[in-house]
C-alpha cells in the first residue's frame, strides 16, 4: 500500500551527509519526497511510497555510519503527485 510519512529526524544530522544520504537511499527504494534542514538542527523528512519500503527507508537512515539519530517523529500525510525525491534548501 502507497503511504506518506512525515518525519522529523533529530540527533548528529547536520553538516554530515544526512540529506544526500537520504536521498541516495530513497532513490535506491524508488522513493520519493524531500528532504531539508530545519533551524533548530534537525532534519525534516517527506518520503513516499510502499509502506514496507518505507519502513526500510527509515531502519537505513537511522543506521548511516558517522550518524547519530536520536529521536524520529512521524505522522502520515496525505498522498501527492510526486516522480522524485528532491533536496529542498533550508526551512
Amino acid at each position: 500500500m502507497v503511504i506518506r510519512q512525515h518525519l522529523n529526524v533529530y540527533g548528529r544530522v547536520q553538516g554530515v551527509g544526512f540529506r544526500y544520504r537520504a536521498k541516495r537511499i530513497a532513490d535506491a527504494l524508488e522513493l520519493t519526497g524531500t528532504v531539508r534542514n530545519m533551524e533548530d538542527g534537525s532534519v525534516e523528512l517527506e518520503v513516499q511510497g510502499d509502506d514496507e519500503l518505507i519502513e526500510e527507508y527509515i531502519d537505513r537512515i537511522c543506521h548511516i555510519s558517522n550518524i547519530l539519530v536520536s529521536k524520529v517523529n512521524r505522522s502520515r500525510r496525505e498522498i501527492v503527485s510526486e516522480d522524485s525525491f528532491v533536496i529542498l534548501d533550508y526551512y
